[in-house]
């Protein structure tokens, strides 16, 4: 019996640390999810320096273990929407990756393109449904062009371009989720220092001869630039 109850003490405790650390590093991002970015409470600044079902059930069921407090429970939802939309689009990414035949290829693209756009921030869709679809299309669009085109002298200045537009516009914020400017300087040092990490990936793998992943690699930089620059045509047009 009391090996049983040690367990489960355990296991709250693993839960609730796994959700502290979302909380500190979604206070210091510019982005909870791929493409939608559910509203962030006011509660998560303390973490500086539309929830789902699931979300609020895994919080009612910290708050039944007296992990955490009935007030904090919409920042453990938070903390919970913001760990599946971090896990999700691997998976997703997998699967569509599995059914094109490309599992491998799918998890390096979507990997570098969370790294970046979790600091870099840009487009979000207005709905988690929305923002399936779309990161749907966008993953099989962009798994069959790195695919079919060779990485060739314009792929390697596209992705050059997107790397320098990307440590010049970040971050982006979103309208559920705004960057003071400390948030700002911080997210940008990060997101260059990511983007530069990339580069020196890309260009290892280039002189060691293993190349082939070198481009999906670079797609998923691409893909957080092509994001951003959305997000910025839809803050220019919102503004006429």
């Amino acid at each position: 019996m009391k090996i049983a109850t040690d367990r489960r003490k355990n296991i709250i405790s693993h839960v609730k640390g796994t959700l502290d650390t979302m909380l500190r590093v979604e206070a210091n991002s510019a982005s909870c999810g791929v493409m939608y970015e559910p509203e962030s409470p006011k509660e998560l600044s303390k973490f500086k320096g539309k929830l789902n079902n699931m979300s609020e059930k895994i919080a009612d069921w910290l708050i039944e273990q007296k992990a955490i407090s009935t007030g904090e429970r919409e920042l453990y939802a938070y903390a919970v929407h913001c760990l599946f939309s971090l896990l999700y689009p691997i998976a997703f990414a997998s699967v569509i990756g599995a059914f094109l035949g490309m599992p491998i290829e799918a998890v390096v693209m979507i990997m570098s393109f969370i790294a970046v756009r979790k600091f870099s921030g840009g487009y979000h869709a207005d709905s988690f449904y929305k923002c399936l679809i779309i990161s749907s299309i966008v993953i099989m669009t962009m798994l069959q062009i790195s695919n079919y085109i060779n990485n060739n002298l314009l792929f390697n200045v596209i992705y050059i371009a997107s790397s320098i537009l990307l440590m010049i516009f970040s971050p982006i914020d979103s309208a559920n989720k705004r960057l003071d400017n400390d948030d700002k300087r911080f997210c940008k040092k990060i997101t260059i220092l990511i983007v530069v990490v990339l580069f020196i990936i890309v260009e290892l793998q280039w002189i060691a001869g293993y190349r082939y992943y070198t481009k999906f690699i670079e797609s998923g930089v691409m893909l957080a630039e092509i994001l951003q620059l959305l997000a910025i045509f839809n803050l220019k047009y919102d503004r006429k």
